[in-house]
């Protein structure tokens, strides 16, 4: 669980400029 967390605030991070990509992948 912790893993995955750190991977995606990390995902996240890389994608700040399309927040709707990173919405889309999290919800999936």
């Amino acid at each position: 669980m912790d893993k995955k967390i750190v991977i995606l605030h990390t995902f996240i991070k890389k994608t700040e400029k399309t927040p709707k990509t990173a919405i889309s992948m999290a919800k999936t």
